[in-house]
């Protein structure tokens, strides 16, 4: 077991961490560390909880309150201009603390993910390794994962995201290579209620009760086809962590963005990002899916641009630090035609790039 980070965020007691506890527990992992990033918003009783888990299952189980949060990352004052308080972007905070505290991975997982029956640690472990897996290859370039998990009525469905104009049947075009690869991200499945966006919740209840068999328990996008990945039950690699940043302004895109930066670099340096086990069950915290649109709305229409540049981005690099430079520098070349998308994308695009040079400076700082 590589040395783990485990980080969630959240406003209320995490009482799902007693979960990962136990799972690390039963199957008897100990290089494993869990970090619970805590907002203004979150109860006093957070802090005993963690600290009670500690005793419990004799595992570090650290509380992250504001001021703790300020003093480790103190070298790093630009940060607070652009991840906010009352976000569930403050969870990067605590994969950039693990990172500084020299994890090899680290899990983010949100407080409505509960841990299935899954060796959990175990299939997240694959992060950071080469591994043999099945790499589907489309021929547009994308692929949407959640082709094979199961819907009870048989409703297919796309994994959040996915830009809407790639949203199609291509499932009998996908060539299948078997290779050895080195994953870089693992993205886990959910049960019951899968990530997806809130229009199609709007649609219909959608209910994932598992996995099609034959692609278990993990399969590989091929270089070159993507799919993005959340930050719910997801695993990552120290290493594109420089590359990986969540901007508050996409709001229900933060996370998807920079798993598209990673998706081009991945291609660039021959690394896999994988989908499957382990599962958790998402029981949701509840939603407004009204307001869940509005604030995807601007963000997904935002997302077609900027999966175009960074497809025709041309990159050198050999890690992911210089190559998220590299990028930089291409979307600054390319401010004519982002300024030519409507007023709402291109802020967001612009905000998101600005965000970008702050990160690349924190780790130009980081790996002096």
């Amino acid at each position: 077991m590589k040395k783990t980070a485990v980080v969630s965020t959240s406003i209320r007691v995490p009482e799902m961490l007693e979960d990962y506890c136990h799972n690390a527990n039963f199957y008897h992992h100990k290089n494993i560390k869990m970090f619970m990033i805590g907002d203004k918003k979150t109860p006093r009783e957070a802090r005993v909880f963690c600290d009670q888990l500690s005793s419990t299952y004799q595992l570090p189980v650290q509380y992250l309150g504001i001021e703790e949060q300020e003093r480790a990352l103190k070298d790093y004052p630009q940060l607070s201009r652009i991840i906010p308080y009352n976000s569930a972007c403050r969870k990067l905070l605590g994969m950039l603390i693990a990172y500084l505290e020299g994890f090899e991975n680290i899990i983010t997982v949100d407080d409505d993910n509960f841990v299935s029956k899954h060796d959990f640690f175990t299939c997240h472990d694959i992060v950071g390794s080469e591994v043999e897996l099945p790499l589907a290859e489309s021929p547009s370039g994308w692929f949407n994962a959640c082709e094979y998990l199961v819907e009870e009525h048989n409703i297919p469905f796309y994994y959040r995201g996915i830009p809407w104009s790639q949203r199609k049947a291509e499932k009998d075009l996908v060539t299948w290579h078997r290779a050895k690869v080195r994953v870089v991200a693992n993205s886990g499945f959910w049960l019951d209620d899968p990530d997806i966006d809130a229009a199609s919740r709007l649609f219909w209840p959608i209910r994932v009760t598992g996995m099609r068999p034959e692609m278990e328990p993990n399969f590989g996008l091929y270089p070159g086809t993507w799919c993005p990945f959340n930050n719910q039950n997801t695993a990552m690699a120290r290493e594109i962590l420089p590359a990986y940043f969540t901007p508050h302004n996409a709001r229900r895109f933060s996370d998807i963005w920079p798993a598209y930066v990673v998706c081009r670099i991945a291609q660039h340096l021959n690394h896999v990002i994988s989908y499957g086990h382990p599962f958790v069950r998402q029981i949701r915290n509840p939603h407004n899916y009204w307001q869940d649109i509005d604030d995807e709305k601007v963000g997904a229409q935002a997302t077609e641009p900027l999966v175009d540049l960074l497809r025709s981005a041309k990159l050198g690099g050999n890690n992911y630090h210089d190559c998220l430079g590299e990028l930089i520098t291409h979307f600054n070349a390319q401010k004519a035609a982002i300024e030519k998308c409507p007023n709402d994308q291109r802020d967001m695009l612009i905000d998101f790039i600005k965000s970008l040079e702050i990160w690349h400076e924190v780790f130009n700082t980081i790996e002096k």
